[in-house]
């Protein structure tokens, strides 16, 4: 399975450190300055991508600094512009995926952002792209499942999921 990223490092303190881990064994493990890529080859099974070195107050350091109206000013984090397996792009559905902060638990992001210690768990197995079609048809949590109203506007959209069904159609060649 090849694995891309574009991925962009905050700078607060010290730079956040992304790791990528597969059957419990760290495959990547860096600095995130400024703007980078990542590309290598993994195995065909689950792997996780976050961040541990942030500090929330550890030995009274903060990653995160507020000025005096408590608006943030410097912050570690790592935003993901892209994250794609064998050329499909899936960082649109990352906020479908729980991340699993080890401050906070299991929470969604709505910004393709690594603002806590944890990890996104990637569940692919033996073939990637179904894990990739099932995360791009995976209903919001925040949706509702009854509804009194209709948004006729969205009713029959699926340009979304066609977009990755032709990603993936041009890798495959059908």
């Amino acid at each position: 399975m090849h694995l891309e990223m574009e991925i962009e490092g905050f700078y607060c303190n010290t730079w956040p450190k992304l790791t990528i881990r597969q059957d419990n064994k760290t495959l990547y493990e860096e600095f995130i300055i400024n703007s980078q890529k990542i590309d290598m080859k993994i195995k065909n099974k689950p792997f996780t991508v976050g961040m541990e070195n942030k500090s929330f107050g550890d030995n009274d350091i903060w990653d995160t600094q507020l000025d005096n109206n408590d608006n943030i000013t410097a912050d570690k984090y790592v935003f993901i512009k892209n994250i794609s397996i064998d050329g499909v792009n899936f960082a649109h559905n990352l906020h479908k995926i729980p991340y699993q902060s080890i401050e906070h638990g299991a929470t969604n992001t709505f910004d393709q952002s690594i603002r806590y210690n944890g990890f996104w768990q990637i569940e692919t197995d033996t073939n990637p792209y179904n894990w990739i079609i099932d995360i791009t048809n995976k209903k919001e949590d925040n949706t509702p499942t009854v509804s009194y109203f209709s948004n006729y506007e969205h009713h029959g959209y699926y340009d979304d999921q066609k977009k990755v069904i032709n990603e993936i159609k041009d890798i495959l060649e059908i």
